[in-house]
């Protein structure tokens, strides 16, 4: 506001000058004015300079003290619970009954599989010693295609067509000891199905097979113990 109030006057002066010389050539009137016009103008000046400086300062002051914002701190990542994948007594014992059902089941191929699974987790166990001695008899069974990829690559659509393969072939071989009189293979299979495959459709049948089953094993006379073999008294 003062430096407008300045250049007002200073714009005001001038013309004043102008006026008084051009009606005093002489400069007898003007003189006094000149010297005050002088003194006005000088002090607009100093005015004017210490303003720009005051105001060059304000904005010096004001960028050198803002501040960059400081970078945002990144959340802590979750902490994700440590599992361990080293393997447990259950574990082994769940494989090597998973083994023999297969066996008991015929699935050469998903039996050779978890076969497979003990002896390279658990080679130094009681359970791996006996799968050694069978590893023959088991591979010997197994379908060749299957011998020709290595140990542990089976996916998970495989077995479950080599389960699917092998339950229908196994509810098949209940079917025909039903019809060659052997209930007791027939009695022996059908649980195995019906215990470790309870949801499967080969499980469902033979629920309403198995009472006939049963009374059929009741209905087979036992053979005689020899005298001979007879405990004593």
């Amino acid at each position: 506001m003062f430096l407008a109030v300045g250049a007002f006057a200073a714009v005001v002066g001038g013309i004043t000058i102008g006026v008084l010389r051009y009606l005093d050539p002489a400069m007898n009137v003007l003189r006094p004015f000149t010297h005050a016009y002088e003194s006005v103008m000088l002090g607009f000046v100093l005015f004017a300079v210490l303003s720009a400086a005051w105001a060059l300062v304000e904005i010096t002051g004001r960028s050198g003290s803002t501040l960059p914002e400081p970078a945002p701190i990144p959340s802590p990542a979750p902490v994700l619970e440590m599992k361990s994948t080293l393997p447990t007594p259950a574990d082994l014992s769940s494989t090597f009954k998973q083994m023999k059902t297969f066996i008991d089941l015929e699935m050469w191929e998903l039996a050779l599989e978890k076969a497979n699974d003990i002896l390279q987790r658990f080679p130094d166990s009681h359970e791996a010693g006996i799968v050694g001695r069978h590893m023959s008899d088991l591979r010997w069974k197994a379908e060749p295609k299957f011998l020709a990829q290595p140990p542990g690559t089976m996916s998970a659509d495989q077995e479950k067509a080599l389960r699917t393969k092998g339950l229908a072939l196994m509810f098949q071989h209940v079917k025909t000891y039903m019809e060659l009189d052997m209930w007791e293979l027939a009695r022996e299979k059908a649980v195995v199905i019906m215990k470790n495959f309870p949801d499967s459709r080969e499980a469902s049948e033979l629920v309403a097979l198995y009472p006939t089953i049963e009374r059929k094993c009741a209905e087979v006379p036992k053979e005689p113990v020899p005298i001979e073999d007879a405990p004593k008294e």
